[in-house]
């Protein structure tokens, strides 16, 4: 197809097959062979996204998160081309300003989603949730710069890395509350800017990281004692990958 591959998020079905999105408004199936030739087939299953940064398989089926909308993708003839492109969730308001992405794409154990929305009022700057249907969407907390980095958690939690800049020191992972206000002023209007601030899980020095990316958790113990169900970050920046020893106190 001679098409850009600038991949912006994957994720995958139940008998392996991967789904992948690309900042151009591709999304991509792509199936792998079995040994020993494991070569990686590709199929274009949908065109014409409006920059889709975000992606999730849901009981078969991909659901991409653009920068208008959240879209479900039907294949009604299983042809393994997408026919009808439902609009999942049209909730968010585009003003086309700079930096006003819809990122990442994340559910908890209950089905629902999370994702990041940079920019302005009124839908930029916050982390929001939407119910399990598609039907409810509602902000979560506010107060992030510019973040492309997330995690949800097996238990449901919710992290969020945000980069340097504008009220953000350095680079840095909280780990967030629901109505949580974590720092960032996105305007003279911002309401959220009389709210104290929520203090981050860590700031990342520029040494180790100054471009932050998402977060997962150990689920599987071939990483030893040591990591059995912690948190793992990974840098945009520096293309690194990095533990994360988080220490409770005061609980």
């Amino acid at each position: 197809h001679q098409a850009l591959l600038f991949i912006s998020s994957l994720d995958f079905f139940d008998d392996g097959r991967a789904a992948l999105c690309t900042a151009h408004g591709d999304v991509w199936v792509v199936r792998f062979s079995k040994p020993p030739r494991q070569e990686a087939i590709w199929q274009r299953f949908a065109t014409g996204l409006y920059q889709p940064l975000g992606i999730q398989v849901v009981d078969g089926q991909i659901v991409v998160l653009g920068r208008d909308q959240l879209t479900r993708l039907h294949d009604e003839n299983g042809d393994g081309e997408a026919d009808y492109y439902e609009s999942f969730n049209n909730d968010l308001e585009v003003f086309g300003q700079d930096h006003a992405f819809a990122m990442r794409l994340e559910r908890d154990p209950d089905g629902n989603f999370y994702f990041l929305k940079s920019g302005a009022a009124p839908h930029g700057s916050a982390l929001y949730r939407l119910s399990p249907d598609g039907a409810i969407l509602e902000r979560y907390a506010t107060g992030f710069r510019h973040p492309f980095g997330m995690g949800v958690s097996p238990t449901g939690e919710v992290t969020v890395a945000d980069n340097e800049g504008n009220w953000v020191p350095s680079s840095k992972i909280d780990l967030v509350k629901p109505g949580g206000y974590y720092g960032f002023v996105s305007g003279a209007d911002d309401p959220s800017a009389d709210l104290p601030a929520e203090r981050p899980l860590c700031y990342l020095p520029k040494a180790a990281d100054n471009a932050s990316g998402g977060q997962v958790w150990v689920t599987r113990d071939q990483w030893g004692d040591d990591h059995r169900g912690r948190m793992l970050h990974f840098s945009w920046g520096r293309g690194t990958m990095h533990a994360v020893l988080e220490q409770q106190v005061g609980a």
